[in-house]
Order: C-alpha cells, then sequence, then structure tokens
C-alpha cells in the first residue's frame, strides 16, 4: 500500500522541527481503516442525521481547525466536495485545499493512533473519517501537526471553504446580532474568546469557558433581543490525554451572556454566493515593495499603497479577502502559539471621488477626497476579510479597494494575493488596479505658503499659469504641504520619531536601510537584559527576532519594518523600548529636551489649504463669481489634510492654479509641493507673478 514519502508516518510528520511540541503518550502508532477499532465504515456515515456535529478534537491543540472541519460537517456537502480521491485498497486520499489557489493534496491512509482509534481529529463513535484525513491534508500542507497548534479558525475555513470570513467583535452588539439571526442557517458561525479574564457573571454552563479557544454554533432561538445560542465544545478531556474520544460539551446561553462570555464571532459566507461554487471569481498578485507601502489610512503616505477600482453593475455582496504570502515551514514552527506574530495587515475601502473624464491615479486618493466605508483591524494574521454591499454609483464617485500593512514601508513578506467574490452575475463586477496615470504633462512646484487670516489670497500667495492649444483641459492638481513632517511621518509620533533617530544612527550608508549586521547591533541594545523565553526554544527575544527576520527573508529592513517587528511583536513594551532608546542615546532622563521637542512635532496643525482655479493671478482676485475659471462653480473646500487634491474640467485655454493655506494668527507659513497632472502633452505650466517663496 501507498506510504508517504513526503509526509512519512514518523515524528518528523508529528513535531517538525520543534522538539517542545512533543506530547507524551503510553504508546502511538500509525495504523491504516481497517486496523482501527471500532471500524470505520467509510469516510462519510450515509446515516448520519442532518446537522449534527460528530467531529471530536482529539490531543492537539488544532481547536480552530477541528471546529472548521466540524461546521462543514453540518453542511456535509462542502466536506464531500473537498474530497477527489479516496482509495483504502490502496492506501491513498486526495483532498483539494485553498491555499492562494485550489491545491491537491495528497497522503497516505496512515493515520497517528492510541489504543487503535486516531489521537487527533476524529468522529464520535469512530463511524467516519473524513476529518482524520481532511487533517492530516491540513498538516501536510503546513508541514506537520504541530504546526497546526495555535491557529485562527477564520483561516482554517479559509483554507477549506475559500469563502470569506468576517470576524465580528461582539462589542459590536447590533451588527452581532444582525449576522447571528440572518447568517445563522445559511453560513458557518464559529466563536472563541482571547481574555482569560472573559466569563460571564453568572455561570452558563458546568464546563469551564477557556480563553484562545475555538467554539462552534449551532443554532439560534426565535428572534428578539436576546435569542438563546446553543454553542459546541469539540476538545477532549485535557485532563487524560492517553483518551482522545471524549463526549460533545453543550452550551445554551442567551445573547447577554453570550457576550460577556465570548468577544470574537466569526462568520464564513458559504451561504450568500452559493451562486459562485468554485469562489473566490477573480485573484490577483500584489507585489509588495518598500515604494508601494504606504502604511493604514491614518499616514499621510496612503496613496501610495496598490488600489483596485470597483465598479458594480448592481446591488450585490462583493466580499474582499486579503492574504499574505505564505511564511515557511520553520517560521510555523517558530510561531506557534503566537511566539511571533505575523506581519499586519488590513483592507480598507473606500468611496472615491472622482471627475468624469478626468484621469486619476492613486496619488489623488487624498483624506478630502475620500470616505472610509469599511475597515479591518490591522492583525497579524495570514488573512483578513471583509463582506459589504456595493451598488451602482453615479459617475462622480467611486469604490476602491486598498490592501496594506500597518506601518508606511513595511513590505511583510512581499506578496499580497487579493480575493474577490461577489453575490450577483459573473460579468456584474469590473475590478482593475489603479495604475500610474500616462499623462502627457507632470511637473511639479515646490516653495513656501503664507497663511491669510480673512482674505482667501495675498500679495504672497503663488500662482501657476497653465495654457493648453484648446478647451476643455483635464487637469488634477496635488498639494502636499508642510513637507518636512508629512513625508516624515514617524515625527508625529514621539517614540517612532526617538526610534527613527536611532536607525539612524545604526545606517552606516545612509540609503535608508539597516544591513543584517546593522540591525543585529541596534537590535542588541533595543532587547537587551533579556532571559531566554521558555516558549520559544530558549531563545533570547534577541535571537526571536533575528529569526523572524530570516524567515521573512530579509537581506536589508527599512524603518517601517523595523517598526512592525519591535511594537507590534510582543517582544518588549513601549516603555521598554524608550528606555532602552534612550540609554542608547546616552539621555537616561525620560524628560529630556530632546524627548520633549519630539513632542511638539504631534502637535496638531491648526491652517487649511487648497488649490484654487483661477482666471487670474492670486494677487488679481476680486470674488468667487468674478475670479473663478470656467468649469469650476465655487471656490474649493479647505481642509486640514497634508496631502489634498482635486480633479477640474476647465472651460478655457488660460488659466491659473493658486494654493492658498489659512489659518489663525499664531498659524506659520508652511513648505509645500503642487503637483499638476493632465493627460494633454503640449500643455505648458510656468510660474506667474512676482512673489517670492
Amino acid at each position: 500500500m501507498f506510504v508517504d514519502e513526503q509526509f512519512p508516518p514518523d515524528e518528523s510528520s508529528l513535531w517538525g522541527g520543534d522538539s517542545l511540541q512533543r506530547w507524551c503518550y503510553e504508546k502511538l502508532e500509525w495504523l491504516r481503516p481497517h486496523q482501527l477499532r471500532p471500524m470505520p465504515n467509510s469516510l462519510f456515515d450515509a446515516d448520519a442525521k442532518p446537522r449534527t456535529c460528530s467531529v471530536r478534537q482529539g490531543c492537539i491543540p488544532d481547536c480552530h481547525l477541528v471546529s472548521a472541519i466540524a461546521l462543514l460537517a453540518q453542511q456535509p456537502h462542502l466536506a464531500r466536495r473537498l474530497f477527489v480521491a479516496y482509495k483504502p485498497e490502496e492506501g491513498i486520499c486526495t483532498v483539494k485545499l485553498f491555499n492562494g489557489s485550489w491545491q491537491e493534496v495528497t497522503v497516505d491512509t496512515l493515520l497517528p493512533c492510541v489504543k487503535l482509534r486516531p489521537a487527533f481529529a476524529h468522529h464520535d463513535g469512530g463511524r467516519e473519517l473524513f476529518a482524520c484525513f481532511l487533517e492530516k491534508a491540513c498538516a501536510k500542507l503546513h508541514g506537520s501537526y504541530a504546526c497546526l497548534c495555535g491557529g485562527r479558525v477564520d483561516e482554517s475555513l479559509f483554507t477549506l471553504t475559500a469563502a470569506p470570513t468576517l470576524e465580528i467583535r461582539t462589542a459590536m452588539r447590533e451588527a452581532l446580532l444582525e449576522n447571528l439571526q440572518t447568517n445563522g442557517d445559511a453560513n458557518l458561525l464559529a466563536c472563541g474568546s482571547v481574555s482569560s479574564t472573559s466569563g460571564p457573571s453568572c455561570p452558563v454552563s458546568a464546563l469551564p469557558i477557556r480563553p484562545n479557544h475555538t467554539y462552534i454554533v449551532t443554532c439560534i432561538g426565535d428572534p428578539g433581543p436576546n435569542p438563546s445560542i446553543m454553542v459546541l465544545d469539540l476538545s477532549a478531556d485535557e485532563g487524560d490525554q492517553k483518551r482522545p474520544e471524549s463526549s460533545i460539551g453543550e452550551l445554551l446561553m442567551h445573547l447577554d451572556d453570550f457576550l460577556r462570555t465570548f468577544n470574537r464571532l466569526f462568520v464564513c459566507f458559504v451561504g450568500h454566493f452559493h451562486a459562485s461554487s468554485s469562489l473566490p471569481r477573480h485573484s490577483v498578485d500584489v507585489a509588495v515593495t518598500v515604494g508601494n507601502a504606504g502604511g493604514a489610512s491614518s499616514f499621510p503616505t496612503f496613496e501610495d499603497n496598490a488600489m483596485f477600482r470597483i465598479v458594480p453593475a448592481c446591488k450585490m455582496l462583493l466580499a474582499v479577502t486579503l492574504a499574505q504570502r505564505e511564511i515557511p515551514q520553520t517560521a510555523r514552527e517558530f510561531n506557534m502559539y503566537g511566539r511571533f506574530p505575523l506581519p499586519q495587515i488590513g483592507v480598507t475601502v473606500l468611496r472615491q471621488e472622482v471627475f468624469p473624464d478626468v484621469p486619476t491615479d492613486a496619488k489623488s486618493c487624498t483624506r478630502n477626497r475620500r470616505r472610509i466605508l469599511h475597515q479591518t483591524p490591522f492583525e497579524g494574521k495570514r488573512q483578513a476579510s471583509l463582506v459589504f454591499e456595493v451598488e451602482s454609483l453615479p459617475p462622480n464617485l467611486e469604490y476602491r479597494v486598498v490592501p496594506s500593512h500597518f506601518f508606511p514601508g513595511d513590505c511583510g513578506s512581499g506578496q499580497f494575493q487579493l480575493h474577490f467574490t461577489w453575490s450577483g452575475p459573473e460579468d456584474a463586477v469590473l475590478i482593475e488596479e489603479i495604475t500610474a496615470c500616462s499623462c502627457g504633462t507632470d511637473v511639479r512646484f515646490s516653495g513656501t505658503l503664507a497663511p491669510g487670516n480673512m482674505a482667501m489670497f495675498s500679495s504672497q500667495s503663488p500662482s501657476f499659469r497653465v495654457c493648453s492649444p484648446s478647451a476643455p483641459v483635464h487637469v488634477t492638481a496635488t498639494l502636499t504641504r508642510r513637507l518636512e513632517s508629512t513625508l516624515c511621518w514617524w515625527k508625529q509620533d514621539p517614540l517612532q520619531a526617538l526610534l527613527h533617530d536611532l536607525f539612524c544612527l545604526f545606517d552606516a550608508d545612509a540609503d535608508g536601510f539597516l544591513s543584517r549586521d546593522e540591525l543585529a547591533d541596534l537590535s542588541s541594545g533595543l532587547l537587551r537584559n533579556d532571559l531566554p523565553s521558555k516558549s520559544a526554544a530558549g531563545c533570547t527575544k534577541q535571537q526571536i527576532f533575528a529569526k523572524r527576520c530570516d524567515q521573512l527573508d530579509l537581506d536589508t529592513i527599512s524603518f517601517g519594518q523595523f517598526l512592525s517587528q519591535n511594537l507590534w511583536s510582543g517582544l518588549a513594551t513601549k516603555r521598554d523600548l524608550e528606555r532602552n532608546a534612550l540609554r542608547m542615546r546616552g539621555a537616561g532622563d525620560r524628560n529630556s529636551r530632546d524627548l520633549h521637542s519630539l513632542g511638539a512635532c504631534a502637535a496638531a496643525d491648526s491652517s487649511y489649504a487648497a488649490v484654487a482655479v483661477l482666471n487670474c493671478p492670486a494677487q488679481s482676485f476680486q470674488d468667487a463669481r468674478a475670479s473663478l475659471a470656467k468649469g469650476c462653480s465655487e471656490l474649493p473646500v479647505l481642509s486640514d489634510a497634508a496631502v489634498w487634491s482635486t480633479s477640474y474640467s476647465i472651460q478655457q485655454p488660460e488659466f491659473y492654479l493658486c494654493p492658498v493655506l489659512q489659518g489663525s494668527a499664531s498659524s506659520a507659513g508652511c513648505s509645500f509641493e503642487l503637483r499638476i497632472q493632465s493627460s494633454r502633452s503640449e500643455l505648458h505650466v510656468e510660474m506667474a507673478g512676482d512673489a517670492c517663496f
């Protein structure tokens, strides 16, 4: 019979390279299905009652995966379609799993057993086998059974279904109640708690509620403000590891108790997207580099990210799942139980203001022109999903989807996959990446803006004359102000500014990157005086940090990656990082002048800016009715955003672009850069007037 040499029946398949994850059993042996007692009938039990759950966890802490398998078992067609071939007489089982795309995984039929029964995922009564082989296929895909420990149920559901899984925090009572009542029958529901202090004020069950454990939701009571909810615990009795079989744990509670007990609900949308049986419908790879890693929407470099335009033909549900490139197997083993989190990722959905017939690129996605509709939390995980409703928009609006890491310059593992699924017809949605405009004209001007208090413009206001052979003229203007702070986004946070100073001290060639040797020198100071961690195979924090960079395949590290690995890794608190950084700079006083001046960088800017289009220079401005160029009905709306943009269709061949800054009497002037783009190559742009700036 077939024996899989790539995933052999020995300890390498069980524990991989991590000897700490070996569980001690009296005896563990590899057996074929016909050697089990009782002998199972087949993969699936034809006599099993609908909506019942026979799946049990077993003796390794992979509740996230076992819960996902159990949820599939409630809709057997979902589990059956994963099996490509099962030939017990030849000892072969082939399963398809979603790993960026559907991938077939072939394993032998040898299962790790204790007392003639499967030791890990199994079925109550031993009548079925599909949970055993789904777990084994996932173990092979990820490197070993040990690599399945400490995962997330939303990731496991995505692997088994390719359907988006939405994570809802239970603090959002209305959203959670809506999802429980509207999605309970069609979709798959799981819940969990990540806090050891969570739990209801009154006992809801004789069973203890365990933190960092996944439970499945099987039924919801009658609709109402406080419905009853049935929750199942599939784990074995941990007090007796030699006995993998156990009775299921049932918890019946009302919504109020549910909210006090669990803090997360996971909804896998297998029902809403039934028309798309081979989910997802559209997938795209995104190469993440330092140049297009713009960070979260709170940073002024957000528009540097890759962006995708979404144009729906009608009203429908749209799902977006962002996955980051698979981390190598050794990193998975090192990452067990959250020892070292994955790079922080998130998805933002915007409604962007556009001007018909005026070409724009991602750089025009500035705060004054966009509205955030949906956004996932930024967390260190393999994928993040959003499910939301879209509809046809008027010509001046469009949807945009933006995948990103949290910190600018953090390119993580260097690769994103973006998966789109929708509930309407196959051709009901247009999805295209927004690339740089193939503009005929793309010019930049830099200078200094003086704020005006009452008047829109002053004698010092700059003007830029634009001439075209004919009208109309389509043009996009982007104004970046306070270059010294906007482009240096880390100055807005004292700790980030301090770490940046330190980063630069170790950057010998001043190229904005640290080599591995430079990084080792810097991290040895920041993560100093730490003891080896038992949860990380005796590694020090510095060794863990270096190991993580090894697995991300980083020869050099940007400042964004440096912040991500330090501020989100859990290796050191912000207080420890600040203390060690100050010590390395030779400034032990936390209230030093340098740190105080860094805090001043975070002061709010009370001035507002925009770009007006006039038929005269700024110094000749009279009023909006007389001075606006044709095609502009009103003066622009001023914004305090660091980067401001708009697009125009001007109905005259000559006009003036005039940046304006307004603020209080205490507001200071600021540096600025004006970028002017047009699809016309024959456009002529020059500075007008005698103003010095």
